[in-house]
């Protein structure tokens, strides 16, 4: 894929009228400028002038009319319409969301490549004027959720912008909490952060179809479905165990759905059974003739799963090998269907392992998800400090070498392991998703589960920033971000993330945390102390909800490191017992409220 960019074009290129020095978009509450859209927009266009209207009257109090029909006032163009014509959106592949926002005259162009493009348009050009879309208007953060700013005159300058995406697939994880309720939410916050595909597990997407499909269109988002129930799902145990006991997995001589010798984990279906493996492909079809909308079918293992010990199995090789080839018969047979549905499948250590497999026979339309889960989050994928890390940026490199589909990362920068405890490295953050682009792979995927988002917000925002173009001043964005979301309190927030980060990753998260728990402890009372001057310094409404949120915080990582502390010692688990339950007992008052899931 050719290198994103973004460019800033003379003006003047476009046309010899379109030298005006600003544009005055508003002055005093009221505007001389309407909506414009074509006779023909879309949904997802007509989409885009509703929140260009709904936050422009917001900013400045002028509410301006979206009219279908070129007014004899000045217009902002939104899409392909006629006072649009003349600009043109270079698109590198299908799908493409790039956009143009530009002057022609008096007049202002907001404009994609495709009608997505033409929504994230309008959302660039309102982040330009200040406003921050910060969280999905939930019931537990709505009127916190978005800044917007307050200017009766707006004034902008004249400009021809083109913007494009770094990663061409760029996924937000929402799991499997969202109700028919608050999906609309998420989405409506994905889009406005410019993520293009939702995806979702196949029992979500079974009870919540009918609002994400109508959600998905109204922004334009690509549907993906599957996750680790798939398997269960399409060739239930409950309906063929009893007449084909052979198309199950075989542990220990017996056929069986789950080991109760190994943790009573879900056991693979024997794939070396092409009878197995025949009605797997049935009922997938089927499935999938029934739900045209879905762009990408994941098929996953279930989590942690373990795999059969059959004689014919264990000719097929490795984990990974088999699943390869399970992969591979899948998309021939979908092809042979006719079915256009892509097939996206993990390289993930808790079901197939991450290196590649020997059998390359995937289709081109195929798409890996390169799933580090282990990964030392002290430092980034690419950095040798960490061997563990390092192994994992060698598999990563061997599947961009020979895979001939595409290779999309999924983060765990908000891993659900890590129980909401305060990280946030925005910068690093910044710098692997530059690594990944670099490196060749075209997507990016992050869990964003709203009981917790506080806890993770610098995390969401800017992933989604990273993947939409990683090459900004990743600093800068985070200074703007706490002033806006923290003011005054900001700086001592600022010290507060970085304290509590340190000790999260030295002393409690699993992958990075080390033994030597002494030099961290007194990083605890530095974090209080600036959790104590930001309480004091959040002077607006705004800042003393979100300080008053994570104010608990401090308490958590005493108790915490308290538990981490009685178990390095090797206290009995009888000792430790009462630093468990009062882990516990806080995290269950704020369990679901924003900070904690």
């Amino acid at each position: 894929m050719t290198r994103p960019f973004l460019i800033l074009f003379a003006v003047a290129a476009l046309s010899s009228a379109a030298h005006a020095a600003s544009l005055q978009l508003a002055k005093d509450g009221k505007s001389s400028y309407a909506i414009l859209i074509s006779p023909a927009a879309n949904e997802v266009e007509c989409l885009a002038a509703e929140e260009l209207q709904r936050y422009l009257l917001q900013i400045t109090g002028a509410r301006l009319a979206i009219v279908t029909e070129t007014p004899r006032t000045r217009v902002i163009a939104v899409g392909d319409c006629d006072a649009s014509k003349r600009v043109v959106v270079p698109s590198r592949y299908v799908g493409d969301d790039a956009f143009r926002i530009c002057a022609i005259g008096q007049n202002l162009v907001l404009k994609g490549a495709n009608p997505r493009g033409t929504l994230y348009a309008v959302y660039g050009f309102l982040e330009r004027q200040g406003c921050w879309w910060f969280a999905p208007a939930t019931p537990m953060l709505k009127d916190h959720h978005e800044y917007v700013p307050r200017k009766t005159t707006l004034t902008v300058p004249s400009l021809d912008l083109l913007d494009r995406p770094a990663m061409k697939y760029r996924k937000q994880d929402a799991g499997g909490s969202p109700n028919a309720q608050t999906w609309p939410l998420i989405l409506e916050w994905m889009g406005k952060n410019r993520c293009n595909t939702v995806p979702l597990h196949f029992d979500v997407y079974q009870a919540h179809r009918d609002v994400i499909m109508r959600e998905a269109r109204r922004h334009g988002m690509c549907i993906e479905v599957g996750k680790h129930e798939i398997m269960p799902r399409l060739l239930p145990a409950e309906r063929y165990f009893k007449d084909h006991p052979d198309w199950f997995g075989m542990r220990h001589g017996q056929r069986v759905v789950r080991d109760r010798q190994e943790g009573n984990r879900l056991v693979v279906f024997e794939t070396a059974s092409p009878d197995a493996v025949a009605e797997f492909e049935r009922n997938l079809i089927a499935w999938l003739r029934e739900h045209p909308e879905v762009d990408v079918f994941q098929i996953w293992p279930p989590d942690g799963c373990l795999w059969s010990e059959s004689p014919e199995s264990l000719a097929l090789g490795s984990p990974i090998e088999r699943f390869a080839l399970l992969v591979q018969h899948v998309t021939g047979a979908m092809k042979e269907a006719g079915l256009k549905t892509r097939i996206a499948f993990l390289a993930y250590d808790w079901a197939t392992g991450v290196a590649p497999p020997k059998h390359m026979g995937f289709d081109h339309s195929n798409i890996v998800e390169f799933c580090p889960i282990e990964q030392n989050y002290l430092y980034t994928l690419a950095d040798p400090r960490s061997p563990k890390n390092a192994n994992y940026d060698r598999d990563l490199k061997a599947w961009l070498a020979v895979f001939p589909g595409e290779v999309v990362h999924y983060s765990y920068y908000c891993k659900g392991s890590w129980r909401s405890l305060p990280v946030v490295v925005p910068q690093q953050i910044v710098q692997e998703v530059r690594s990944w682009q670099k490196a060749g792979e075209i997507g990016t995927n992050i869990y964003c589960v709203a009981q917790d988002w506080l806890a993770r917000e610098v995390h969401h925002l800017i992933f989604a920033k990273a993947s939409w173009s990683p090459n900004f001043d990743a600093g800068r964005w985070y200074e703007d971000y706490l002033k806006t979301r923290f003011g005054a309190a900001a700086p001592a927030t600022k010290r507060y993330f970085a304290l509590t980060t340190k000790l999260s990753l030295g002393a409690l998260i699993r992958e990075s945390r080390t033994d030597d728990l002494a030099p961290l402890r007194p990083l605890l009372a530095q974090a209080r102390q600036a959790m104590s001057e930001a309480m004091r310094r959040a002077v607006t409404p705004e800042a003393r909800w979100i300080v008053g949120k994570l104010a608990w915080q401090p308490d958590y990582l005493t108790a915490s490191l308290k538990l981490r502390e009685a178990e390095t010692a090797g206290k009995p688990r009888q000792a430790t017992q009462p630093l468990r339950a009062a882990v516990d007992a806080l995290t269950a008052v704020h369990s679901g409220d924003g900070t904690y899931r």
